[in-house]
């Protein structure tokens, strides 16, 4: 019998082994994919306009080299009390509802997850949802998570576990191996509310000491320290920040830029574009650019270069003839992508190469608008329309359309029909081209409207339903051997129960016959005695209730006590 028993619950594991083995969770894949907007809820169409993701959604990304897309289900505005003693300012709060859909249309997690997201200032209002929206993206197999109750960040894996502790007041998504992330306010913690970068692994690759550091993109970062200088008779300290290009360990590469403007992240071309700020658009900055060594890029001086410097440009392919005056400033500029940056003169468009030459065609070298390089095209504007030229700077797609956006990888993004407000009537994808793969006429960019539709702070129900794993084999087998083992286990012990039943009887039989001997036949049966206070109670004949003989069972003790409660009455 145990030998059967054995044998069925090894062919049961075996069993079970195969079927988990068969169903587990499908590694995503990644699919080429747009976003699409019906009633103001988005969704995703694949390139050949097939809808993979039905539009239910708030909000949606493509998706991402991980298989994954990024969905915003849900969100409400909250307020919390501030944390000093009186706790008298109710500080706004941003709650979304967020979880990971896939090719499948399925979400990888089998609860949606949440963030709460303090609004402290008026920036905050602007960008919060936005960037977390471009934060919370699996990247490299990683994604950001809060912890709900301390609102603390950590990272998680495609299997939904922890990979990177929850431990940071703030976190930005990973990047070629790097993710910018700044510490708690904690009191004695060294770094205590300082950015620094970490690796996929949770250590940190440089000091905790920015004020703000980006994660790097090809392996450069912008990042700041403020300081405090202390002068004496001043009323009150005076701070100054000073803006860092660091590399992808926080390595300082130039400590000296300028503070007049605001940095965008590196392309993969290695070139970042300097936006001025306000104070310096009112001292008549322009855009400009930097290298990887955070020094401006100037145009080329005419009269230093030599002869034959002189003959390549001019015989170099896409040249439009001229060259820019030196020191020369921008209205506007793109960042730079498949070596061409479109800049603005005040009134029209052009394109730059990473020495700064105009390049294009002859017949058409300006444009009325531009957007950067994106998969062979970019989009530009003519006569009032919008088209797409490609890298030979020849109109490849005609320029019919309203406005457009960064060509995709196949389709392009283009609209049309009525403006208003929010946008424009028709929203279409084009292949290269020319010919629509999908199209909504009733297009509307609405989300601003539908804000104003939950007047409850309780989340709108959802179907939420997830790849998972298929668990049906489980629900036959588990219930199977459970009952199997629960027959063994009831066999051993009701013959363990059996034994020790036999033993005890044989214990009381030859304890019963030694008493017999041992003691006189009147001492076998004893009657219950009575007690102390028993007999004096009879004696000064106190009232005694009526007791059943099922009463008379009940302890010696318990009996003094009713007796005892009911003289007290």
């Amino acid at each position: 019998m145990k030998n059967i028993c054995k044998n069925i619950i090894n062919g049961t594991l075996l069993i079970l082994t195969f079927f988990t083995l068969m169903a587990c969770e499908r590694e995503p894949v990644y699919v080429d994919s747009y976003v699409i907007e019906k009633d103001g809820m988005f969704g995703l169409i694949d390139s050949t306009g097939n809808e993979i993701v039905a539009p239910r959604f708030l909000s949606i990304e493509p998706l991402q080299k991980d298989g994954v897309a990024l969905a915003i289900i849900d969100t409400i505005h909250a307020s919390v009390r501030d944390s000093s003693f009186l706790g008298i300012r109710n500080i706004p709060v941003l709650n979304i509802k967020y979880g990971y859909i896939t090719a499948e249309d399925k979400f990888l997690f089998p609860e949606p997850s949440y963030v709460k997201i303090k609004i402290e200032g008026y920036m905050d209002s602007i960008r919060a949802y936005s960037r977390f929206c471009q934060e919370a993206s699996f990247y490299g197999g990683l994604a950001i998570a809060q912890d709900t109750t301390t609102l603390l960040y950590g990272y998680i894996g495609l299997h939904g576990d922890t990979i990177i502790p929850v431990k940071y007041r703030s976190a930005s998504r990973f990047n070629e191996g790097r993710a910018a992330v700044q510490l708690d306010y904690k009191e004695g913690m060294n770094g205590s509310g300082k950015w620094g970068l970490i690796n996929p692994d949770g250590n940190k690759v440089c000091d905790f000491v920015f004020n703000r550091i980006e994660t790097p993109v090809n392996k450069r970062a912008i990042a700041s320290i403020t300081t405090i200088n202390k002068q004496e008779g001043e009323a009150s300290d005076t701070p100054s920040t000073t803006i860092f290009l660091v590399d992808e360990n926080g390595k300082i590469i130039n400590e000296n830029l300028n503070m007049m403007y605001r940095y965008s992240n590196f392309s993969k071309d290695g070139i970042a574009v300097a936006i001025p700020i306000r104070l310096g658009e009112l001292l008549g900055l322009g855009f400009r650019f930097i290298s990887k060594d955070g020094e401006f890029i100037e145009t080329l001086d005419v009269k230093n270069l030599t002869e034959e410097q002189t003959k390549k440009i001019l015989t170099s392919k896409h040249f439009l003839g001229e060259l820019f005056p030196e020191g020369i400033e921008f209205a506007d500029a793109t960042r730079f992508s498949e070596g061409y940056a479109a800049v603005s003169l005040g009134k029209a468009w052009i394109f730059v190469d990473k020495q700064l030459i105009p390049r294009g065609n002859n017949e058409n070298p300006i444009f009325e608008n531009a957007l950067p390089f994106s998969n062979g095209l970019a989009g530009i504007k003519l006569n009032g329309k919008f088209g797409y030229i490609n890298k030979g700077f020849n109109l490849v797609i005609p320029c019919k359309y309203d406005s457009c956006a960064i060509a995709g990888k196949n389709l392009c993004r283009v609209y049309g029909g009525r403006k208003n407000k929010y946008g424009y009537s028709i929203i279409s994808y084009i292949d290269r081209k020319g010919n629509i793969i999908w199209q909504n006429i009733n297009y509307e960019v609405n989300n601003r409207k539908k804000e104003t539709r939950k007047s409850k702070h309780d989340w709108r129900d959802f179907d939420y339903s997830y790849i998972g794993k298929n668990y049906l084999p489980l629900f036959i087998i588990i219930p199977i051997m459970v009952i199997i083992a629960m027959i063994i286990i009831a066999s051993r012990r009701h013959k363990k129960k059996s034994a020790s039943d036999k033993e005890k009887m044989d214990v009381n039989t030859d304890k019963l016959d030694a008493d017999k001997l041992d003691k006189p036949a009147d001492t076998l049966i004893s009657e219950p005695k009575m007690t102390n206070e028993d007999n004096q109670s009879l004696k000064n004949n106190e009232f005694i209730p009526n007791i059943d003989n099922d009463s008379r069972t009940t302890e010696a003790s318990s009996v003094d006590e009713r007796l005892d409660d009911l003289l007290k009455l």
